[in-house]
């Protein structure tokens, strides 16, 4: 079978989490000789795998993966109605399905309906040759004592990722706690400026040195809202970290898969429904902070007991291309 994917050859130039994860897949399909990978942009293939919504040249016949779609009320990135139509149009014309969550499938099933075509849910993956507990971090170059309680968070920072409220949960647990809480903040984020000793700016972090970083810190803090799956917290896990996350959305479903640390009920229940996205609530820190400190207390048996093989890109390419040739056969 000879399957093209999105935007290759050109995917490692990309930085947004779907064409990061897409690169990695490829890779490890090269790797492991799944399959021959080609090119969308010349008509040299059986099927392709698109992202997000097809961009079918060639006429030929595509699986689609479908991260999410839109529900935001207010308009915000562009026409909801508008920019979901697209989706819906290039999964009609699909000959199958895959989502990075049953969230994302559930969103689907609600918007648009129920399909009449194969459909699966595989979670996001990565390649544990970058992301492991092995290797280096910046915690003594940090000037971290022994006993500080070191979070960390990543992202393409937009509003409904909640970095203030992250910030402002540090300080809430500065304020009620007993230890010394620091937070590492990776990713872009211009508009912010290093005036607390407690928050570190690392700022944009190329892949192959973001293990460093990861291993430097205790626990993930992955507080986004109602996001569909995301990369970073598997990242995290993979370099042997608990992540705290929110109980909406699909990055949860990635956690318990993983047995990789505690999902925690922060916000009012979605109801898969249109609302104002990028005004997100804030979290419930009391919650939060009993999570915290669960971990911490049995931070070696979390670390231990992180399940490897679900993070891992190699067995996510076995998936994905045992689905696409079982589609493309029948």
């Amino acid at each position: 079978m000879k399957l093209a994917i999105d935007y290759y050859p050109f995917l490692k130039f990309y930085h947004a989490g779907p064409k990061v994860f897409l690169n990695r897949l490829k890779d490890s399909i090269i790797k492991k000789n799944l399959c021959e990978v080609r090119s969308t942009f010349l008509p040299f293939f059986d099927i392709a795998l698109y992202s997000v919504y097809e961009k079918n040249f060639f006429n030929k016949k595509y699986i689609l993966r479908v991260d999410g779609i839109y529900f935001d009320s207010k308009n915000t990135a562009g026409n909801t109605n508008e920019l979901n139509n697209k989706i819906f149009d290039s999964i009609q014309k699909s000959i199958g399905v895959i989502y990075i969550s049953n969230f994302s499938k559930m969103m689907v099933h609600k918007f648009f309906g129920k399909l009449s075509i194969p459909e699966t849910v595989i979670h996001n993956k990565v390649p544990l040759d970058i992301f492991n507990k092995h290797g280096e971090n910046f915690r003594e170059k940090l000037g971290f004592k022994k006993n500080d309680r070191v979070l960390i968070t990543s992202a393409h920072w937009r509003r409904h990722k909640r970095l203030e409220e992250t910030i402002s949960l540090v300080k809430y647990l500065n304020e009620v706690d007993k230890y010394n809480y620091k937070l590492i903040i990776l990713g872009n984020n211009k508009d912010r400026k290093q005036s607390d000793k407690n928050i570190y700016f690392a700022g944009e972090i190329k892949p192959y040195n973001l293990g460093n970083w990861y291993r430097t810190a205790d626990i993930y803090i992955h507080l986004a809202w109602i996001e569909p799956c995301g990369n970073t917290q598997i990242e995290a896990m993979a370099c042997g970290l608990p992540v705290i996350c929110c109980n909406n959305g699909g990055i949860g479903e990635t956690i318990i898969e993983a047995n990789g640390g505690i999902v925690v009920n922060t916000d009012p229940n979605y109801e898969m429904n249109y609302i104002d996205y990028y005004n997100p609530p804030i979290p419930n820190f009391k919650e939060l902070h009993k999570s915290i400190n669960k971990i911490f207390k049995e931070l070696n048996y979390f670390k231990k007991n992180i399940n490897l093989k679900t993070l891992d890109i190699d067995y996510g390419a076995e998936l994905y291309t045992s689905f696409i040739k079982d589609v493309y056969k029948n």
